[in-house]
């Protein structure tokens, strides 16, 4: 058994981060507890999160169903006993959902008046990697207004953002972000990439020769994961979603 206890001064409370356990380990589980409380009442910090890794961009929750679907890049999975590890302590669970479509079942056409209208009003812009810093501080930005009332969010750095969307471009392509603008005016985005567990095989991890697989066989990859939709919140945009992931 083993994690990584975290705590940011940005956020009052102790991350049991990086969690991984083999069955029935509870006597191991209980010295975890023990030393994450003893790090609370020394530090004066008000709660233990568990399922966060550092940072809700970086991982947040654990499986507990769907157990048999193949998991998506940049999706944490686990086994299903790992929840009743943390129910014996009677941890408040928050529940969190994700939502999967399949794009040929959905009629677009459906939406071409909505579509057309918001095109009128709305500036969308794609990445550009050659304005890294410019677009990375924008970034960095939109997440910071429109997650500021998310439960577990808590303000990065534009070097930390920066190094993640370099990360990323290594990978996905060069329009992985989107951004929308009323004028002159930023009100929103979406962050998406591509699923590479398509090409990547289970256990391994990303290194150049999974770089190098990536962009042969890029092609094959027929699934895609929208990590991020942010809009700010005194902006009434309908339809603002399907505009930039139509775009």
């Amino acid at each position: 058994m083993q994690c990584v206890f975290i705590h940011s001064d940005k956020l009052d409370a102790l991350q049991i981060a990086y969690f991984e356990a083999l069955p029935e380990k509870h006597e191991a589980f209980d010295l975890l507890m023990k030393e994450a409380i003893k790090i609370c009442k020394e530090r004066k910090i008000g709660k233990i999160v568990a399922g966060m890794n550092g940072h809700v961009n970086y991982g947040l929750g654990f499986l507990i169903d769907s157990f048999d679907k193949d998991p998506v890049f940049g999706t944490q999975y686990n086994p299903p006993y790992y929840k009743s590890y943390f129910e014996r302590y009677n941890m408040k669970e928050i529940r969190l959902c994700s939502f999967y479509w399949d794009m040929s079942l959905v009629k677009m056409q459906r939406f071409t008046r909505i579509y057309e209208k918001l095109r009128k009003r709305y500036i969308i812009k794609e990445f550009n990697p050659r304005n890294l810093d410019e677009d990375a501080r924008l970034y960095t930005y939109l997440n910071h207004v429109c997650f500021k009332n998310h439960r577990y969010y808590y303000p990065s750095s534009y070097e930390e953002d920066k190094v993640l969307v370099k990360e990323l471009l290594l990978l996905s392509p060069k329009n992985f972000i989107v951004f929308a603008f009323d004028g002159d005016r930023p009100i929103g985005f979406v962050l998406w990439y591509p699923d590479f567990n398509q090409i990547i095989k289970p256990g391994k991890s990303i290194n150049v020769l999974a770089l190098l697989k990536i962009k042969l066989f890029n092609k094959r990859i027929t699934k895609v994961k929208v990590g991020e939709i942010g809009v700010l919140l005194n902006t009434i945009i309908k339809g603002y979603r399907f505009f930039c992931l139509n775009t």
